[in-house]
Protein backbone atom coordinates (compact mmCIF):
# COMPACT_ATOMS: atom_id res chain seq x y z
CA UNK A 1 0.00 0.00 0.00
CA UNK A 2 1.22 3.75 -1.00
CA UNK A 3 2.22 6.20 1.36
CA UNK A 4 -0.70 8.49 -0.97
CA UNK A 5 -3.27 5.72 0.07
CA UNK A 6 -2.20 5.77 3.77
CA UNK A 7 -2.72 9.80 3.16
CA UNK A 8 -6.34 9.45 1.95
CA UNK A 9 -7.81 7.32 4.52
CA UNK A 10 -6.10 9.58 6.93
CA UNK A 11 -8.15 12.68 4.86
CA UNK A 12 -11.50 10.06 4.96
CA UNK A 13 -11.05 10.03 8.74
CA UNK A 14 -10.45 13.18 9.32
CA UNK A 15 -12.59 14.71 7.17
CA UNK A 16 -15.18 12.03 8.83
CA UNK A 17 -14.57 13.02 12.32
CA UNK A 18 -14.94 16.57 11.29
CA UNK A 19 -18.32 16.03 10.01
CA UNK A 20 -19.42 13.97 13.44
CA UNK A 21 -18.17 16.94 15.69
CA UNK A 22 -20.08 19.02 13.44
CA UNK A 23 -23.19 17.27 13.95
CA UNK A 24 -22.76 16.56 17.40
CA UNK A 25 -22.65 20.14 18.20
CA UNK A 26 -25.61 20.88 16.18
CA UNK A 27 -27.41 18.32 18.54
CA UNK A 28 -25.86 20.36 21.56
CA UNK A 29 -27.86 23.22 20.32
CA UNK A 30 -31.08 21.23 19.56
CA UNK A 31 -30.98 19.33 23.39
CA UNK A 32 -30.13 23.20 25.06
CA UNK A 33 -33.04 24.56 23.29
CA UNK A 34 -35.01 22.29 24.37
CA UNK A 35 -35.77 19.74 21.66
CA UNK A 36 -36.65 16.24 23.24
CA UNK A 37 -34.38 13.25 22.26
CA UNK A 38 -36.89 11.04 22.54
CA UNK A 39 -40.47 11.00 21.45
CA UNK A 40 -43.40 8.58 21.90
CA UNK A 41 -43.61 8.68 17.63
CA UNK A 42 -40.37 7.95 17.22
CA UNK A 43 -40.36 5.22 19.64
CA UNK A 44 -43.29 3.80 18.72
CA UNK A 45 -42.63 3.48 15.22
CA UNK A 46 -39.79 1.97 15.56
CA UNK A 47 -41.48 -0.62 17.85
CA UNK A 48 -44.22 -1.63 15.23
CA UNK A 49 -41.08 -1.84 12.76
CA UNK A 50 -39.40 -4.15 14.42
CA UNK A 51 -42.66 -6.37 15.30
CA UNK A 52 -43.01 -6.88 11.77
CA UNK A 53 -38.78 -7.78 11.49
CA UNK A 54 -39.97 -9.94 13.74
CA UNK A 55 -43.71 -11.84 12.60
CA UNK A 56 -42.65 -11.19 8.37
CA UNK A 57 -38.57 -11.42 8.26
CA UNK A 58 -38.52 -7.63 6.80
CA UNK A 59 -35.07 -6.58 6.06
CA UNK A 60 -34.82 -3.18 7.32
CA UNK A 61 -36.41 -0.58 9.17
CA UNK A 62 -36.38 3.12 9.25
CA UNK A 63 -34.75 5.74 12.10
CA UNK A 64 -36.05 9.22 12.92
CA UNK A 65 -33.21 11.47 12.87
CA UNK A 66 -32.86 14.82 15.12
CA UNK A 67 -32.63 17.01 12.22
CA UNK A 68 -36.02 16.29 10.68
CA UNK A 69 -35.05 13.94 8.26
CA UNK A 70 -35.21 9.40 8.03
CA UNK A 71 -32.38 6.92 7.62
CA UNK A 72 -33.01 3.11 6.99
CA UNK A 73 -30.73 0.34 8.25
CA UNK A 74 -30.84 -3.06 7.91
CA UNK A 75 -31.54 -5.59 10.10
CA UNK A 76 -29.85 -8.87 10.73
CA UNK A 77 -32.09 -11.87 11.22
CA UNK A 78 -30.91 -15.25 13.19
CA UNK A 79 -34.75 -16.28 13.57
CA UNK A 80 -35.11 -19.62 16.03
CA UNK A 81 -37.00 -22.64 14.10
CA UNK A 82 -37.86 -26.14 15.61
CA UNK A 83 -35.44 -27.83 13.63
CA UNK A 84 -32.77 -25.64 13.20
CA UNK A 85 -31.11 -22.17 13.21
CA UNK A 86 -32.28 -20.23 9.92
CA UNK A 87 -29.74 -16.94 8.83
CA UNK A 88 -31.06 -14.22 6.61
CA UNK A 89 -28.10 -12.22 4.86
CA UNK A 90 -28.10 -8.61 5.71
CA UNK A 91 -28.91 -6.32 3.23
CA UNK A 92 -26.76 -3.51 2.66
CA UNK A 93 -26.99 -0.39 5.18
CA UNK A 94 -28.90 2.46 3.17
CA UNK A 95 -27.87 5.54 4.76
CA UNK A 96 -29.98 7.79 2.62
CA UNK A 97 -27.08 10.53 2.13
CA UNK A 98 -25.95 10.67 5.84
CA UNK A 99 -22.50 9.16 6.95
CA UNK A 100 -23.07 5.90 8.79
CA UNK A 101 -20.45 5.97 11.44
CA UNK A 102 -21.17 3.15 13.21
CA UNK A 103 -24.07 0.42 12.84
CA UNK A 104 -25.48 -2.51 15.36
CA UNK A 105 -24.79 -5.08 13.38
CA UNK A 106 -24.64 -8.76 15.37
CA UNK A 107 -22.60 -11.40 13.08
CA UNK A 108 -21.46 -15.16 14.77
CA UNK A 109 -18.48 -14.83 16.59
CA UNK A 110 -16.31 -18.00 17.90
CA UNK A 111 -15.25 -18.64 20.98
CA UNK A 112 -14.22 -22.32 22.61
CA UNK A 113 -16.48 -24.31 20.42
CA UNK A 114 -19.05 -21.56 21.24
CA UNK A 115 -20.89 -19.69 18.35
CA UNK A 116 -21.95 -16.54 19.57
CA UNK A 117 -25.57 -15.31 18.07
CA UNK A 118 -27.20 -11.51 17.64
CA UNK A 119 -31.39 -12.64 17.97
CA UNK A 120 -33.91 -10.63 18.64
CA UNK A 121 -33.64 -6.95 17.54
CA UNK A 122 -35.15 -4.36 19.78
CA UNK A 123 -34.88 -0.75 20.23
CA UNK A 124 -31.78 0.70 21.85
CA UNK A 125 -31.33 4.15 23.52
CA UNK A 126 -28.77 6.36 22.95
CA UNK A 127 -27.91 8.86 25.63
CA UNK A 128 -27.09 12.31 25.42
CA UNK A 129 -23.19 11.64 26.13
CA UNK A 130 -22.69 8.82 23.49
CA UNK A 131 -24.41 10.71 20.77
CA UNK A 132 -22.41 14.50 21.66
CA UNK A 133 -18.91 12.50 22.41
CA UNK A 134 -16.78 12.73 19.20
CA UNK A 135 -15.34 9.68 20.06
CA UNK A 136 -18.92 7.91 20.72
CA UNK A 137 -20.10 4.84 18.47
CA UNK A 138 -22.96 6.42 16.98
CA UNK A 139 -24.61 8.77 14.53
CA UNK A 140 -24.89 12.01 16.61
CA UNK A 141 -28.32 12.47 14.66
CA UNK A 142 -29.79 9.24 16.08
CA UNK A 143 -31.29 8.93 19.91
CA UNK A 144 -32.68 5.37 18.87
CA UNK A 145 -31.03 2.46 17.21
CA UNK A 146 -31.45 -1.35 16.70
CA UNK A 147 -29.50 -3.80 19.35
CA UNK A 148 -29.73 -7.55 19.33
CA UNK A 149 -30.01 -9.95 22.60
CA UNK A 150 -26.83 -12.41 22.90
CA UNK A 151 -27.57 -15.97 22.35
CA UNK A 152 -24.75 -19.18 22.00
CA UNK A 153 -24.86 -22.86 20.84
CA UNK A 154 -22.94 -24.82 19.93
CA UNK A 155 -20.43 -24.67 17.49
CA UNK A 156 -20.56 -28.34 16.32
CA UNK A 157 -23.90 -29.27 16.81
CA UNK A 158 -25.76 -25.97 16.94
CA UNK A 159 -27.75 -27.01 20.12
CA UNK A 160 -28.81 -23.70 21.47
CA UNK A 161 -27.46 -22.85 25.02
CA UNK A 162 -28.52 -19.52 26.90
CA UNK A 163 -32.05 -19.02 25.00
CA UNK A 164 -34.75 -18.14 25.99
CA UNK A 165 -33.69 -16.73 29.34
CA UNK A 166 -35.09 -19.24 32.58
CA UNK A 167 -35.16 -18.80 36.32
CA UNK A 168 -32.86 -21.07 37.53
CA UNK A 169 -35.53 -21.28 40.91
CA UNK A 170 -38.56 -23.13 40.52
CA UNK A 171 -41.56 -20.71 40.27
CA UNK A 172 -43.71 -21.70 42.82
CA UNK A 173 -40.16 -20.91 45.29
CA UNK A 174 -39.73 -17.75 43.50
CA UNK A 175 -43.08 -16.14 44.16
CA UNK A 176 -43.01 -17.19 47.71
CA UNK A 177 -39.77 -14.98 48.40
CA UNK A 178 -41.62 -12.38 46.31
CA UNK A 179 -44.52 -12.30 49.05
CA UNK A 180 -42.53 -12.82 52.02
CA UNK A 181 -40.32 -9.74 51.02
CA UNK A 182 -43.64 -8.05 50.11
CA UNK A 183 -45.00 -8.76 53.76
CA UNK A 184 -41.78 -7.92 54.84
CA UNK A 185 -41.74 -4.49 52.97
CA UNK A 186 -45.23 -4.38 54.12
CA UNK A 187 -44.74 -4.04 57.65
CA UNK A 188 -41.48 -2.07 57.89
CA UNK A 189 -41.85 1.72 58.83
CA UNK A 190 -40.63 2.96 55.63
CA UNK A 191 -43.55 1.47 53.97
CA UNK A 192 -45.74 3.13 56.95
CA UNK A 193 -43.57 6.16 56.10
CA UNK A 194 -43.90 6.33 52.22
CA UNK A 195 -48.01 5.95 52.65
CA UNK A 196 -48.25 8.94 54.95
CA UNK A 197 -46.35 10.67 52.75
CA UNK A 198 -48.43 10.25 49.55
CA UNK A 199 -51.63 9.97 51.40
CA UNK A 200 -51.15 14.10 52.12
CA UNK A 201 -53.23 14.81 49.32
CA UNK A 202 -50.07 16.82 47.77
CA UNK A 203 -49.65 14.37 44.87
CA UNK A 204 -51.30 15.16 41.65
CA UNK A 205 -53.27 12.52 40.19
CA UNK A 206 -51.84 8.82 39.45
CA UNK A 207 -53.88 6.73 36.73
CA UNK A 208 -51.31 4.63 36.29
CA UNK A 209 -47.81 3.01 37.62
CA UNK A 210 -44.78 2.12 35.47
CA UNK A 211 -42.03 0.88 36.88
CA UNK A 212 -38.64 0.34 35.12
CA UNK A 213 -35.81 -1.92 34.79
CA UNK A 214 -36.72 -3.38 38.56
CA UNK A 215 -34.61 -6.64 37.52
CA UNK A 216 -35.65 -10.16 37.32
CA UNK A 217 -36.64 -12.40 39.72
CA UNK A 218 -34.17 -15.37 39.18
CA UNK A 219 -31.01 -12.78 39.83
CA UNK A 220 -28.33 -13.64 42.31
CA UNK A 221 -29.47 -14.24 45.78
CA UNK A 222 -27.74 -10.81 47.12
CA UNK A 223 -29.95 -8.77 44.45
CA UNK A 224 -33.23 -10.87 44.56
CA UNK A 225 -34.03 -9.27 47.96
CA UNK A 226 -33.53 -5.88 46.14
CA UNK A 227 -35.46 -7.14 43.07
CA UNK A 228 -38.80 -7.77 45.31
CA UNK A 229 -38.58 -4.30 46.91
CA UNK A 230 -38.69 -2.44 43.72
CA UNK A 231 -41.64 -4.84 43.13
CA UNK A 232 -43.30 -4.53 46.37
CA UNK A 233 -43.14 -0.66 45.50
CA UNK A 234 -45.50 -0.80 42.98
CA UNK A 235 -48.23 -3.40 45.25
CA UNK A 236 -47.90 0.13 47.87
CA UNK A 237 -48.44 2.91 45.40
CA UNK A 238 -51.82 0.96 43.84
CA UNK A 239 -52.45 0.60 47.04
CA UNK A 240 -52.31 4.44 48.20
CA UNK A 241 -53.60 5.69 44.80
CA UNK A 242 -56.32 3.04 43.92
CA UNK A 243 -56.78 -0.68 43.35
CA UNK A 244 -58.09 0.08 39.66
CA UNK A 245 -54.73 2.20 39.30
CA UNK A 246 -53.30 0.28 36.23
CA UNK A 247 -49.74 -0.93 36.98
CA UNK A 248 -47.12 -2.01 34.14
CA UNK A 249 -43.71 -3.42 34.76
CA UNK A 250 -40.81 -3.10 32.00
CA UNK A 251 -37.62 -5.16 31.66
CA UNK A 252 -36.07 -7.08 29.16
CA UNK A 253 -34.29 -9.87 31.12
CA UNK A 254 -38.00 -11.04 32.43
CA UNK A 255 -38.34 -14.44 32.29
CA UNK A 256 -41.54 -16.35 32.12
CA UNK A 257 -41.78 -16.98 35.60
CA UNK A 258 -41.20 -13.44 36.30
CA UNK A 259 -44.40 -12.22 34.13
CA UNK A 260 -46.29 -14.99 35.53
CA UNK A 261 -45.57 -13.58 39.13
CA UNK A 262 -46.24 -10.38 38.14
CA UNK A 263 -49.12 -10.72 36.45
CA UNK A 264 -50.55 -12.93 38.92
CA UNK A 265 -50.42 -9.63 40.97
CA UNK A 266 -51.61 -7.63 39.01
CA UNK A 267 -48.75 -6.24 37.23
CA UNK A 268 -48.49 -5.71 33.45
CA UNK A 269 -44.96 -7.35 32.77
CA UNK A 270 -44.80 -5.50 29.13
CA UNK A 271 -42.35 -6.07 26.81
CA UNK A 272 -39.72 -3.11 25.47
CA UNK A 273 -40.48 -0.12 24.36
CA UNK A 274 -44.36 -0.60 25.74
CA UNK A 275 -43.49 0.95 29.01
CA UNK A 276 -42.47 4.08 28.00
CA UNK A 277 -45.32 4.23 25.67
CA UNK A 278 -47.79 4.30 28.86
CA UNK A 279 -45.93 7.10 30.19
CA UNK A 280 -47.93 10.03 30.60
CA UNK A 281 -48.38 12.93 32.94
CA UNK A 282 -50.71 11.23 35.27
CA UNK A 283 -48.34 8.10 35.83
CA UNK A 284 -46.17 7.60 38.94
CA UNK A 285 -42.63 6.07 37.79
CA UNK A 286 -40.01 3.76 39.14
CA UNK A 287 -36.48 3.39 38.11
CA UNK A 288 -33.95 2.63 40.39
CA UNK A 289 -30.02 2.06 38.99
CA UNK A 290 -31.38 1.47 35.59
CA UNK A 291 -28.58 1.14 32.58
CA UNK A 292 -30.57 2.59 30.10
CA UNK A 293 -31.19 6.78 30.28
CA UNK A 294 -34.84 6.09 31.53
CA UNK A 295 -35.33 9.21 33.59
CA UNK A 296 -34.21 11.19 29.99
CA UNK A 297 -36.71 9.12 28.46
CA UNK A 298 -39.12 9.54 30.65
CA UNK A 299 -39.02 13.52 31.32
CA UNK A 300 -39.03 14.07 27.07
CA UNK A 301 -42.26 11.74 26.77
CA UNK A 302 -44.46 13.25 29.65
CA UNK A 303 -43.90 14.98 33.42
CA UNK A 304 -45.26 12.19 35.41
CA UNK A 305 -47.30 13.21 38.50
CA UNK A 306 -44.10 11.48 40.91
CA UNK A 307 -40.73 9.61 39.90
CA UNK A 308 -39.35 7.01 42.48
CA UNK A 309 -35.60 7.23 41.69
CA UNK A 310 -31.85 7.42 42.53
CA UNK A 311 -31.31 10.83 44.43
CA UNK A 312 -30.43 13.61 41.63
CA UNK A 313 -27.91 15.97 43.82
CA UNK A 314 -27.41 19.45 42.01
CA UNK A 315 -24.24 20.72 44.27
CA UNK A 316 -22.76 17.00 42.90
CA UNK A 317 -22.71 18.52 39.47
CA UNK A 318 -22.23 22.07 39.89
CA UNK A 319 -18.69 22.25 38.84
CA UNK A 320 -19.15 19.81 36.05
CA UNK A 321 -18.72 20.31 32.28
CA UNK A 322 -21.99 18.71 30.24
CA UNK A 323 -20.06 16.30 28.48
CA UNK A 324 -18.92 14.80 31.96
CA UNK A 325 -22.06 14.94 33.44
CA UNK A 326 -24.09 12.60 31.01
CA UNK A 327 -21.97 10.09 30.71
CA UNK A 328 -23.55 7.68 33.25
CA UNK A 329 -25.90 4.62 31.60
CA UNK A 330 -28.99 7.18 33.53
CA UNK A 331 -27.08 10.17 33.37
CA UNK A 332 -28.48 13.28 34.98
CA UNK A 333 -28.19 16.10 32.75
CA UNK A 334 -28.66 19.25 32.67
CA UNK A 335 -32.69 18.98 30.81
CA UNK A 336 -33.33 16.27 34.21
CA UNK A 337 -31.33 18.21 36.63
CA UNK A 338 -33.84 21.57 35.47
CA UNK A 339 -36.71 19.53 35.31
CA UNK A 340 -36.57 17.75 38.60
CA UNK A 341 -35.42 21.26 40.70
CA UNK A 342 -38.03 23.67 39.03
CA UNK A 343 -40.95 21.47 38.09
CA UNK A 344 -40.99 19.01 41.63
CA UNK A 345 -40.61 18.53 45.14
CA UNK A 346 -37.99 16.35 46.40
CA UNK A 347 -38.73 14.16 49.51
CA UNK A 348 -36.03 11.62 50.76
CA UNK A 349 -37.37 8.28 50.32
CA UNK A 350 -37.97 6.51 53.79
CA UNK A 351 -35.18 5.04 55.25
CA UNK A 352 -35.24 1.12 55.88
CA UNK A 353 -33.32 -0.67 57.96
CA UNK A 354 -32.27 -3.27 55.30
CA UNK A 355 -30.31 -0.70 53.05
CA UNK A 356 -33.22 -0.96 50.34
CA UNK A 357 -33.39 2.98 50.02
CA UNK A 358 -30.29 3.33 48.12
CA UNK A 359 -28.07 1.79 45.84
CA UNK A 360 -24.44 1.93 44.75
CA UNK A 361 -23.06 4.19 42.10
CA UNK A 362 -20.40 3.34 39.63
CA UNK A 363 -17.71 5.24 40.98
CA UNK A 364 -18.93 3.66 44.39
CA UNK A 365 -20.64 6.38 46.01
CA UNK A 366 -23.94 5.38 47.58
CA UNK A 367 -26.58 7.03 46.01
CA UNK A 368 -29.80 7.53 47.59
CA UNK A 369 -33.45 7.15 46.37
CA UNK A 370 -36.00 9.86 46.10
CA UNK A 371 -39.79 10.74 45.75
CA UNK A 372 -40.13 13.62 42.77
CA UNK A 373 -43.57 15.01 42.99
CA UNK A 374 -45.11 17.50 40.75
CA UNK A 375 -45.91 20.82 41.68
CA UNK A 376 -49.57 21.34 41.77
Amino acid sequence: MSNQTFTEIEDHLRATQQEKMAVAEHVRQLYKSGVPLYTKKAIGELAEQLEEVKANGSAKVTLARLDGKTQTVGILHKVLTEESWVTFNPPSAVSSGHSSYAWDWVGEQQDAGHTQIGINPHVEYHSLGSLIDPEGPYDPDLPLGVVYDTAFRDATTGALLTFPLSASVPCDELWSFFQRQRDKWETSEGCKRLRELLATGQVPPVRKIVAFACGPMFCYDEFRSHVAFQHAIIMTLRDVFSQETQCFAQDPYYTEEDKKILNGEGIYAVDDPHGFLEVDDESAIISVGADVPIRNIVLDLAKPALLITNEVESERFQKQTLDNRVNDADPITPRVQDILRDQYYKIPFPHTDDGYASTKSRDGREDKLAIYIRKL
